[in-house]
């Protein structure tokens, strides 16, 4: 009883930290954002975290990460606000939880309480990594099968709102609730994949 549920369950954890990701993914381009901000989010907490580790006591930590992931989230959403203000209002009230999300992550929050800025960095980009290209195989994959095409939302990217292009392919990979199931699937492939190979390496 005295393990906490991290232990036990940690694809659901994992699962939890991408559900912003999750939401957003169902085109290329907003995947791709929310996943670099969350990645940007996860460095710079664990890279300052780790800065400032000797000068907090350890009750405080989960409060400093915390208050370091909002005041990155938030700066990242002014700049979004006011140099991609249609990508910004696409993305929508998700951005702001991300403070929140990146906690979820050992990237941020495990490195940067035991070890220096150098390994906690790289512990966060490592892990930044692996979300980014969940996020983006996801994303594309969604967009192709949902909507019969791939980054047709570009005009994101220019600052300019435009009316979204009605779903040509399976509306349901579009919800959130196809996010849900693209990820389930996604998930399965990964651990057939990873039983495969454990299975044809000599000595497992």
């Amino acid at each position: 009883m005295s393990a906490t549920p991290r232990h036990h369950h940690p694809l659901f954890v994992r699962a939890l930290g991408l559900s912003p990701l999750i939401a957003l993914s169902d085109t290329a381009i907003k995947g791709v954002a929310v996943a670099v901000v969350l990645g940007l989010t996860l460095v710079a907490t664990a890279a300052l975290g780790a800065l400032l580790r000797r000068w907090t006591v350890r009750e405080l930590r989960l409060v400093q990460h915390l208050i370091i992931a909002a005041s990155v989230v938030s700066c990242i959403d002014l700049l979004l606000q006011a140099w991609l203000y249609a990508l910004h209002a696409a993305l929508g009230p998700y951005v702001a939880v991300l403070a929140v999300n990146a906690l979820v992550f050992d990237g941020a929050q495990g490195p940067a309480a035991r070890a220096g800025v150098r390994q906690a960095t790289a512990a966060a980009l490592a892990c930044a990594g692996r979300v980014l290209v969940t996020t983006a195989v996801l994303a594309v994959g969604r967009e192709l099968i949902g909507h019969g095409r791939v980054f047709g939302d570009g005009y994101l990217l220019s600052g300019a709102l435009a009316a979204p292009v009605p779903a040509a392919g399976l509306m349901l990979v579009t919800l959130p609730a196809g996010g849900l199931i693209a990820f389930g699937l996604l998930a399965a492939a990964r651990n057939m994949f990873g039983a495969t190979h454990r299975a044809g390496t000599p000595g497992r």
